[in-house]
């Protein structure tokens, strides 16, 4: 009679199988060594260069705050 496996067992058991398997294509890939391509080039980032900008302030400059502060009548 075949023995019943719990869950972890059988997760287990296949884990056990997978790592033969790989580990045979392991040693076959060793046997024939391969040159490895990996297919990127380097390509050089363009980052745009800072640009400085001035800020004018076009209100009075009596106080220093520009137009701040000051009322304005609506017709």
């Amino acid at each position: 009679m075949t023995e019943k496996l719990t869950r972890e067992e059988a997760l287990v058991a296949k884990t056990i199988e997978q790592v033969r398997i790989v580990k045979e294509l392991i040693q076959q890939e060793n046997e024939v060594m391969l040159p490895y391509d990996d297919g990127m080039e380097e390509v050089k980032v363009k980052r745009p260069k800072a640009t400085t900008t001035k800020v004018t302030n076009e209100g009075s400059d009596e106080n220093g705050f520009g137009s701040a502060g000051e009322t304005v009548e609506f017709k």
